[in-house]
């Protein structure tokens, strides 16, 4: 559904299909709320990207009662399933890399507060290094047969399901996907 793309584990890996990247930042954001990304990239990126962070919070509400529905739940995690097969299928060290990114971010928020940029630029760079094979693993899951359907179809099942509790809804999920598609047109680097 929504394509979070800022906010912490999320935000690092724009490449993470929605169902998966909606997963790991509840939980990463459950476990550490303190977390933050910051953007390198023009101001216009920068606007852009605290424009979704700002839709993106006041749709979680409801895309959490979306989500309370027990066949909808089921069809994420078939997705999520296929997805993360196809995945380790062509990296079967996928959801290793994909926690260490989750454990950079968290890191990276310990020694910012505790003024350890040296720490910082070192885990920075670590995602870099990171975001390539995760990006891979994606692209080719997401050609795989399937999966592109499965996740295409868990979206589109849960706006229909958002939009029926809450019709007014539309215009901030079709900005949401404006939003994500400037920014991946712009390329910008997450900076954490």
């Amino acid at each position: 559904m929504i394509r979070t793309i800022c906010g912490g584990f999320i935000a690092c890996t724009l490449c993470i299909p929605t169902a998966l990247r909606a997963q790991a930042t509840e939980a990463r954001e459950a476990a550490h709320p303190q977390a933050v990304v910051a953007w390198q990239g023009s101001p216009q990126a920068q606007a852009w990207v605290e424009e979704a962070r700002v839709l993106q919070q006041r749709m979680q509400p409801l895309q959490q009662r979306a989500m309370q529905d027990t066949s909808l739940r089921r069809m994420q995690r078939e997705a999520t399933s296929a997805l993360s097969r196809a995945m380790r299928e062509q990296d079967a060290e996928i959801l290793g890399k994909l926690a260490r990114i989750g454990e950079i971010l968290e890191q990276a928020a310990a020694s910012r507060a505790a003024g350890d940029e040296a720490t910082v630029a070192a885990l920075v760079t670590e995602m870099r290094e990171l975001r390539p094979a995760v990006a891979e693993a994606e692209a080719y899951a997401m050609s795989q047969p399937g999966v592109s359907e499965r996740m295409t179809a868990f979206e589109a099942e849960l706006h229909t399901r958002m939009l029926a509790l809450d019709p007014s809804a539309a215009q901030s999920l079709r900005r949401l996907g404006e939003l994500e598609q400037q920014l991946r047109d712009a390329q910008f680097e997450p900076r954490i």
